[in-house]
């Protein structure tokens, strides 16, 4: 059960970006930070990802009981590895100049 626990916290950890500064030391709002206080809260973080759990349960549970079996957790995760994959491919394609084929 461990392994499944872990990887769903990294599913819902890895993707969020940190709070930036800008270039004099000041924050930039961040898009969780709801109230733009500056700060995360445990309600802003819930709240945020929310949206992304009921959909990864909602594409993953294959067999609709409400619960990721190792078969449907080894397909979200390889889901969410390409998604990062393709991302950081449009990513690094904007880096260096080139179009995307999504432009």
């Amino acid at each position: 059960m461990k392994p499944y626990i872990i990887a769903l916290s990294l599913a819902l950890v890895l993707p969020m970006a940190a709070i930036a500064e800008d270039g004099e030391g000041k924050r930039k709002k961040h898009r969780i930070d709801l109230n733009g206080d500056g700060y995360i809260t445990k309600a802003e973080m819930l709240d945020a990802h929310k949206e992304r759990i009921d959909k990864m349960f909602e594409n993953g549970d294959k067999n609709g009981d409400g619960k990721l079996d190792r078969k449907e957790m080894k397909s979200v995760k390889k889901h969410a590895r390409d998604k990062m994959k393709s991302f950081r491919e449009k990513r690094q394609e904007r880096k260096s100049g080139r179009k995307t084929s999504d432009e």
